[in-house]
C-alpha cells in the first residue's frame, strides 16, 4: 500500500489499471491530496459536474496526470532480461511520479 505524505492511501490496482490503459482516449488523474482518481473518457463525453471538474483540474496542482508506461519500453517476448543476460518471465515497466517511483512487474504465469 501506499499512502500520501498526509495519510491518504492510493488504491494501487487503480493506478496500475490507468498506467496500462493504452487507449488515448481515456485519461486519468490521480488528486495528491485525497488520494481519489478521476477518469475522463472521450468515449463517454463529459457530463456539466465531468467539466466542472476537468476544469477545477486543469487550475489546481492538486491532481496530477497519471502517465502511462509505453508499451514500447516492454520486451515483446515477455522476458525481461537481466544485466548478467539471463532470461526472466516477468515484464516490468518503471515509472517516477512527482518523485515516487512505482514499479510494475506482471508474471505470464
Amino acid at each position: 500500500m501506499i499512502t500520501l505524505p498526509n495519510g491518504k492511501s492510493i488504491d494501487l490496482d487503480m493506478l496500475e489499471t490507468a498506467m496500462e490503459d493504452s487507449d488515448l482516449a481515456n485519461r486519468y488523474f490521480l488528486n495528491l491530496v485525497s488520494g481519489e482518481e478521476v477518469f475522463f473518457s472521450d468515449y463517454l463525453g463529459l457530463s456539466d459536474e465531468d467539466e466542472r471538474l476537468s476544469e477545477e483540474i486543469d487550475g489546481s496542482n492538486d491532481y496530477i496526470a497519471i502517465e502511462r508506461i509505453p508499451s514500447h519500453s516492454l520486451p515483446v517476448d515477455g522476458r525481461f532480461r537481466g544485466r548478467n543476460g539471463r532470461s526472466s518471465r516477468r515484464t516490468c515497466g518503471r515509472k517516477i511520479i512527482h518523485g515516487i517511483k512505482w514499479q510494475r512487474c506482471v508474471s505470464p504465469f
